[in-house]
């Protein structure tokens, strides 16, 4: 396929997320809400067609670009049959996001920021903020900068994997193109997520999902094609020996799964786009919850069985498995590449929009009064945040290419940075006071296995996977009595009457 026909075919999902964005109403002057939309929202999210646009939003932060055509797809044979630990973990993790969750909604205030239209209940800093910071360098300060660095992580992540895919399809022979095909894409959905606001992104999920789901049902269909017609195996024993073996080696693999238990059971409750949708679908986030991590698993498990068909057609693991698996299917029919296109640039919108959205009121998020600080967000305003978005991201990206850096070892670090709240969450949770001491000590340790895992060469990922255990093992130290002495934790907090 051409790389004019494949642009085009990015161009038309992006014009198609333009009309979804319009059809549901002219962009918004700001980002908060008065009394009035804030219940027409709530009735709006208490019907049935609330339910869909809470699954769809949260499918759509869990099955991004950066997830499935870079990790699942290329890296599943690194871990053989480990890789399913994914699946499992991610599904059973509900209860701990929804206990958690609970925990801290039943406290009075929090309870009054997540009913209250000003959006500040949907910062995750707003949870620790306390009137009285006593001298001492407040949590929510930390919080606040712990979230920034994650969600700018993540969404140049997202904004890479898009990069780095166009560079491959698109014979992008200069690091300054790919650059450029990054930048834009970054502006872009940039712009239209601060024009139209969460409005706009949840209804632009519930366009954009299906069509992502699809264009995966598509790809893994081709992919099947391939692994037959090319006669790679014969029977389902061949097809199992050939994907059992991780290619990462055992030990490896064993690390993996301690990583991947860690980090899908805990991270969803630590992450801003889960307090967004709390805000936004309220109790709905917490009864639907089981159900939006199944429908990501069952979704994961067609990008799993799509990676080890990728490895048994090409025989490469890593960034190179997928574009060589389109190359592959472009011959069979141009209209692989073409859905592919369709589907990748839902995944980026979906979760990047989320991403940013967060940012902005994250950033917005004043820890010394405990609210938001009002902006009107005009045309002019959104251009400018989205170029100077688009700037810092591509100039990140250009180190990136420049110094080699293998983007699955990058994502092994970005995507866990957010278990550094884990000591936070759990202190709250067991009605104690969180500790800035702990938080820091989490992030400084977490860094600096994170850097000797990038340092290794780029088929180990042994460090790179063991910096997720370094916030697990911190936060054991809250349950300790002594903890509790330490911090002078008063006990539980005012719960909100029933």
């Amino acid at each position: 396929m051409s790389p004019v026909a494949q642009v085009i075919a990015m161009l038309a999902m992006v014009a198609l997320s333009y009309l979804s964005l319009t059809a549901f109403g002219p962009r918004r002057p700001t980002l908060g809400f008065t009394s009035e939309e804030k219940k027409s929202w709530d009735r709006l999210v208490r019907s049935r067609v609330g339910t869909y646009f809470t699954i769809t939003a949260a499918v759509g932060v869990f099955v991004g670009l950066a997830n499935p055509f870079i990790f699942f797809v290329g890296a599943s044979k690194a871990f053989g049959l480990a890789i399913f630990i994914c699946c499992i973990t991610i599904a059973a993790s509900a209860p701990f996001t929804n206990w958690v969750t609970k925990k801290l909604t039943s406290e009075a205030r929090i309870a009054v920021l997540l009913a209250h239209p000003e959006q500040t209940g949907a910062v995750v800093a707003s949870l620790f903020w306390t009137p009285d910071n006593s001298g001492r360098v407040p949590v929510a300060r930390i919080v606040k900068w712990f979230s920034l660095v994650n969600i700018a992580a993540l969404t140049w992540l997202e904004f890479t994997v898009f990069g780095e895919i166009a560079r491959r399809l698109l014979g992008l022979t200069s690091h300054s193109a790919a650059v450029v095909a990054m930048a834009t894409a970054c502006a872009i959905v940039v712009f239209f997520t601060l024009q139209y606001g969460i409005r706009g992104f949840v209804f632009i999920d519930a366009v954009q999902s299906p069509v992502m789901l699809l264009g995966i049902i598509v790809l893994l269909a081709g992919s099947l094609f391939l692994v037959i017609s090319g006669n790679h195996v014969t029977n389902a024993g061949d097809f199992i020996r050939m994907i059992a073996a991780p290619g990462a080696g055992p030990f490896a693999a064993l690390v993996f799964v301690v990583h991947v238990i860690v980090l899908n059971v805990f991270q969803v409750a630590l992450t801003e786009p889960h307090w967004l949708r709390m805000w936004s679908f309220r109790d709905k986030e917490i009864s639907k919850q089981q159900t939006s991590v199944t429908a990501a698993a069952v979704v994961w498990l067609l990008l799993i069985a799509m990676g080890f068909c990728v490895f048994i057609v090409t025989g490469r693991m890593g960034d190179e498995a997928f574009p060589e698996l389109l190359r592959k299917l472009d011959s069979v029919s141009p209209a692989f590449v073409t859905l592919f296109w369709l589907a990748a640039v839902s995944a980026m919108f979906s979760t990047a929009d989320a991403q940013v959205y967060s940012f902005v009121l994250v950033s917005s998020f004043d820890y010394k009064k405990g609210s938001l600080s009002p902006f009107t967000v005009t045309r002019s305003f959104a251009l400018k945040r989205a170029l100077v978005t688009a700037v810092v991201l591509g100039t990140v990206y250009y180190l990136t290419l420049h110094f080699s850096l293998p983007v699955t070892k990058v994502l092994f670090v970005c995507i866990p940075f957010s278990l550094n709240l884990l000591p936070a969450f759990l202190a709250k949770a067991l009605d104690r006071r969180p500790s800035t001491a702990l938080l820091l000590l989490s992030a400084v340790l977490y860094c600096a296995v994170a850097l000797w895992g990038l340092s290794q060469p780029s088929d180990k990922f042994d460090g790179t996977l063991m910096a997720a255990f370094v916030p697990a093992l911190i936060s054991t130290l809250v349950w300790l009595p002594a903890y509790k002495q330490a911090t002078g934790s008063p006990g539980p907090p005012p719960r909100r009457r029933k």
